[in-house]
This record gives C-alpha cells, sequence and structure tokens, in this order.
C-alpha cells in the first residue's frame, strides 16, 4: 500500500487529502479505510474511505497526526507521522 497526502486548509479548518494505490500494480485501492490518529494520546481522530479512484479527503483540525490504512487482502499500514498546520 502507498499513502499519498497533502493537508489543506481555510482558516480554522484542516484536511488531509490522498490517494491510496497498490504499489506494486499501481492501481487505486476503492474503498480501503482511512483513520487519522493523533500522534500524542494514539486517539482516533477521524475517518474515511477511500472513492472510486482511491482518493479520500478528511478534516483533521491541526496537530500531528498519523493514518492507519486497511484494506482486505493488504497487510494493515501506519504511516509516518505527519504535521498539519497553517503555514
Amino acid at each position: 500500500l502507498v499513502l499519498l497526502y497533502s493537508s489543506l486548509f481555510a482558516q480554522n479548518k484542516a484536511s488531509v487529502k490522498g490517494k491510496i494505490v497498490d504499489n506494486q500494480a499501481n492501481t487505486p485501492l476503492s474503498y480501503a479505510s482511512v483513520r487519522i490518529f493523533k500522534v500524542a494520546d494514539n486517539k482516533l481522530v477521524t475517518g474515511n474511505i477511500t472513492d472510486d479512484a482511491g482518493s479520500f479527503t478528511i478534516e483533521t483540525g491541526f496537530g500531528e497526526f498519523y493514518a492507519l490504512i486497511e484494506f482486505i487482502g493488504y497487510k494493515n499500514f501506519k504511516s509516518e507521522p505527519f504535521t498539519v498546520s497553517r503555514e
């Protein structure tokens, strides 16, 4: 699994936008589970599933997070920590 992401923000709202793909076949993974956790306490912030193209957008707020990706037939994938900030 490969997680490609970027962070977006507008005023006091922030979100993480990304795409989940099979790194060997380079094909999008539709309906994969994407959950976002706070690094500080490992608490679930929010989650969503990918669309037909493997894409997702999740509102997170600002802070340091990691993503946990799950899809049937694949090993779970935990991302490296990433920061969503106003900068």
